[in-house]
């Protein structure tokens, strides 16, 4: 989906999608019965309603940067992504476990901390 699209969208549904590509690498937008949703996967189903469309796909690369995606898995998972080449502070994830997820991580030259 172009970008300029995806501002022309609700905010209701930009904030569902970020909020989804927090966690997925793509999702998907469909609008149907008046609304619109915000899914990580199509299926096909035997009958679509009158109004049925598929609005686009967005990946997380088209909304975040990369040093938020790293932000976004790690506060996500409590782990670090597999191209992560900052320290591996694992008792900063013990810590971010512990507040259930209330703990917000920022990149300090290309490594993870906590804000506090």
């Amino acid at each position: 989906m172009l970008l300029k699209d995806f501002n022309e969208l609700p905010w209701s549904v930009r904030e569902d999608v970020r909020k989804t590509l927090r966690a997925f690498s793509e999702c998907y937008i469909r609008f149907h019965n008046g609304e619109y949703h915000v899914s990580t996967s199509i299926m096909l189903c035997a009958n679509y309603p009158a109004d049925y469309m598929v609005v686009g796909d967005v990946k997380a690369s088209d909304v975040f940067t990369a040093d938020e995606r790293i932000i976004n898995y790690i506060e996500t998972f409590y782990d670090f992504p597999l191209g992560y080449k900052g320290e591996r502070d694992y008792d900063m994830l013990d810590y971010m476990r512990a507040q259930g997820g209330t703990a917000r991580v920022k990149l300090v030259d290309g490594t993870a901390r906590l804000i506090i």
